[in-house]
C-alpha cells in the first residue's frame, strides 16, 4: 500500500495570493513557535514564582508592611522581572492572595471522597484546620483571615477580594448542609445560613487565639464544640 505523506502547510496571508511552506520554511515556523512557546513557559515560570514568594512574605508581614524589595528577595529576581508581570504591588498581592486561597482549599478537597455524607464532609474541614493551624500550607497561617483583619478598613481590590474568598467559603458550607437536609442526612429544623456563618466564625477564631497565643489547647476547644455541633446539632430525627 503507498504512503502518501501529508505536505506541511501553512498560507500567509498576502491578498488573494498565498502559497505553501516548503522545507526551508517550515523549520523557520517550527523555531520561531518553539522559541515563543519556551518565552511564554519562561514568562509562566517567572511569574509563578513571584506569586507564590509574595503569597508567603504578604501572609506573614502584612501587606502594607512589605515592599518590593521583599518579594524580590525571596523570589531572587529582579525589580525588572517583577514590573514585568505585574503593574504594582497590589496586582501581585491579589494574584497572591488568590494562589494561597486556592491552594488550600485544594489541599482540603482532596481530602473529601466521592459519597461522603454531610457530617464527614465538615469534620475533614475540622480536621484539616486542626491539622494545620500551627503548621499552615501557607507560612504565616490562614491567608483570608491575615488579610480580612488588616484590609477590614480599607477600600480597595484586595479587600473586595477577601470579602469574596470568606462569603464563598461560608456559602460551601451552607450548600454542604443544605445538600445533606436534601438527602436526609442533616435535621431539617437546622437553620443552613446560621449554622454555615457560626461554623467559619468560630472557626476563624479559633484559628487566630491559637495563632496569637502559641496555645494549642485553644484550637482542640474549638474544634471540639465543632465536631459536637455536626454531631449533635445536625443529627436527624428519628
Amino acid at each position: 500500500m503507498a504512503h502518501h505523506h501529508a505536505r506541511f502547510k501553512f498560507v500567509r496571508n498576502e491578498g488573494k495570493a498565498g502559497r505553501a511552506f516548503d522545507k526551508k520554511d517550515r523549520s523557520v515556523y517550527i523555531a520561531a513557535v518553539t522559541t515563543e512557546t519556551l518565552k511564554i513557559n519562561k514568562a509562566e515560570r517567572t511569574r509563578k514564582r513571584i506569586i507564590e514568594a509574595a503569597a508567603a512574605v504578604i501572609n506573614q508581614k502584612g501587606y502594607h508592611a512589605t515592599s518590593i524589595n521583599d518579594i524580590m528577595e525571596v523570589a531572587d529576581i529582579s525589580k525588572g522581572g517583577i514590573y514585568g508581570n505585574f503593574k504594582n504591588k497590589e496586582e501581585i498581592a491579589i494574584a497572591a492572595f488568590d494562589y494561597a486561597v486556592r491552594y488550600i482549599t485544594e489541599s482540603v478537597a482532596e481530602r473529601l471522597e466521592k459519597g461522603m455524607r454531610a457530617q464527614e464532609k465538615l469534620m475533614v474541614v475540622v480536621s484539616f484546620y486542626l491539622d494545620h493551624t500551627l503548621n499552615p500550607p501557607i507560612e504565616g497561617g490562614c491567608p483570608i483571615l491575615n488579610t480580612a483583619v488588616e484590609m477590614a478598613d480599607a477600600h480597595s481590590t484586595l479587600r473586595d477580594r477577601v470579602v469574596n474568598a470568606l462569603m464563598f467559603w461560608r456559602s460551601s458550607i451552607i450548600h454542604v448542609v443544605e445538600k445533606g437536609i436534601e438527602r436526609g442526612e442533616v435535621n431539617s429544623s437546622v437553620d443552613p445560613i446560621a449554622f454555615g456563618t457560626c461554623f467559619i466564625a468560630m472557626l476563624e477564631g479559633g484559628i487566630m487565639a491559637t495563632r496569637l497565643t502559641r496555645d494549642e489547647s485553644i484550637i482542640h476547644m474549638v474544634m471540639e464544640r465543632l465536631r459536637e455541633m455536626i454531631e449533635s446539632d445536625l443529627k436527624p430525627h428519628e
